[in-house]
């Protein structure tokens, strides 16, 4: 660097892209419900949690509509399981599913409805989960024995460089 003038260009440049980032994670948190694991809405001074996912799909799939607002509100998700896991359980006994077999031992690994991650084993959705797991087609697999493996939704394009997921992708 030859003077003041560019120093001060180069610490201006490299703040304006730390604000960006903090910037960036505030919004990400604020929408996220602050990082509490869900996401909320409100007006001033009141804030209500709208749904929380911790596998996506499985309360969409597994327990009726009429059940969906209790579940979204439940702040401990250990204290979902007697109710919520006899649902999945009587959803996957029954068709389209008709996995009785293993409804039982489904359930009990998708709820509590939270995701977990085991460092002694090979990660991958249900045991942790990377950009490109296709979330929503291992759901299908595992919920029909099988029996539907995709939603038919292409490939996600991820790319080497921040912020790493590529463009969005384009109806079919």
């Amino acid at each position: 660097m030859k003077n003041r003038t560019d120093r001060i260009i180069l610490v201006s440049k490299y703040s304006t892209f730390g604000l960006s980032v903090i910037a960036g994670i505030t919004l990400g948190l604020t929408a996220c419900g602050g990082g509490g694991h869900s996401n909320s809405f409100g007006t001033p001074g009141t804030v209500g949690q709208v749904d929380r996912m911790g596998r996506p799909g499985i309360a969409t799939f597994l327990l009726p509509l009429s059940m969906r607002d209790s579940f979204n509100q439940v702040t401990t998700p250990a204290s979902q399981d007697p109710t919520f896991r006899s649902a999945a359980i009587a959803t996957l006994s029954a068709a389209p599913f008709s996995n009785s077999a293993n409804a039982s031992a489904l359930a009990t690994t998708l709820f509590p409805d939270i995701l977990t991650i085991d460092t002694s084993k090979p990660t991958g959705y249900l045991n942790g989960r990377a950009p490109t797991d296709d979330v929503i087609d291992i759901s299908l697999n595992l919920l029909t024995a099988g029996a539907v493996t995709t939603d038919n939704v292409g490939p996600k394009v991820y790319i080497t460089t921040f912020p790493f997921l590529g463009p969005p992708l384009q109806p079919q």
